[in-house]
């Protein structure tokens, strides 16, 4: 997955190559490779964490925004649509799909998460990802593995493909609401919320019209319908399951992964104490449109 990654995003993705296999032991062996370095900084250590942002960062996360959506471009360009794209989604994650959003639309913790997670099973079932290329998708789309220049916020790659597999391409969108503003209270006594930037809506009106400069089929309202559908199923499926050393198969709870929780109401427009930021999606419910 590294060597195919490097290979379909170069330059964005490390170069990976396998040296071969070392002995350990009686019967062990270590697999060798070798990674080169993508220089830069996590953007999770450059990521404003106030709820305005001035002029001059503006212009940096505009370029930002407009970077990722090159990102989008080429993951789309590199895909292959399929009669059915549940059967082309072979990885850990994409042959257990509906499985998973079955177990969350059982276990979410609130009503409206389960009745959320019911409405996206249902609409994949139907083939509302169907539209979609079935692209190598990144497994974990945040901040943290988005490699920047530290003064200019170009992009110089996305680090971390050990998660990566063959999905829809589009899932991956969970990590632009990331880069929308940032969770507050996290680690702390008090309630965690994630809380869009004020100009969230400029920042993502600069990504989807990047995007569709490159890609023109999404302008289609049904591909823009199942692009959304995507979208959707990436946030639950990278929010409503705890990480627990990778297993990745417990649903969250308020307990144990209030931040999660925080992420996967405001995301799906179900905190209804958060600004929405939804324009360029307004109209294009997945349910309804698929």
């Amino acid at each position: 997955m590294a060597v195919t990654a490097s290979r379909m995003y170069s330059p964005l993705a490390p170069k990976t190559r396998e040296l071969g296999r070392i002995t350990v032991g009686k019967g062990v062996s270590l697999q060798a490779c070798a990674m080169s370095c993508i220089p830069g900084e996590r953007f999770s250590e450059l990521q404003p964490r106030t709820p305005s942002l001035d002029a001059s960062t503006m212009v940096r996360y505009i370029g930002f925004m407009r970077h990722l959506a090159k990102f989008f471009a080429i993951s789309w360009r590199a895909g292959q649509v399929h009669s059915s794209a549940l059967s082309a989604c072979t990885g850990k994650v994409g042959r257990s799909l509906t499985f998973r959003l079955g177990s969350l639309e059982r276990h979410l913790p609130s009503r409206a998460l389960r009745q959320k997670a019911q409405q996206v099973r249902e609409a994949v079932e139907r083939g509302g990802l169907d539209p979609m290329p079935v692209v190598l998708n990144h497994g974990d789309l945040v901040p943290s593995n988005m490699i920047v220049d530290k003064k200019t916020w170009v992009v110089k790659g996305y680090v971390d493909w050990a998660e990566a597999e063959y999905m829809s391409t589009g899932i991956c969108l969970y990590g632009l609401e990331h880069l929308l503003g940032y969770m507050e209270g996290a680690g702390s006594a008090r309630r965690p919320r994630f809380v869009y930037y004020q100009q969230a809506e400029q920042l993502r009106h600069a990504f989807w019209t990047a995007y569709q400069q490159q890609v023109p089929e999404i302008a289609s309202p049904e591909v823009r319908g199942s692009l959304m559908l995507a979208r959707e199923v990436g946030i639950f499926l990278w929010h409503g399951f705890a990480w627990d050393d990778g297993s990745i198969d417990r649903v969250v709870n308020p307990e144990d992964d209030a931040e999660e929780l925080a992420y996967l109401q405001t995301f799906l427009g179900l905190d209804f104490n958060a600004a929405k930021h939804d324009s360029f999606m307004d109209g294009y419910s997945p349910v309804l449109d698929v």
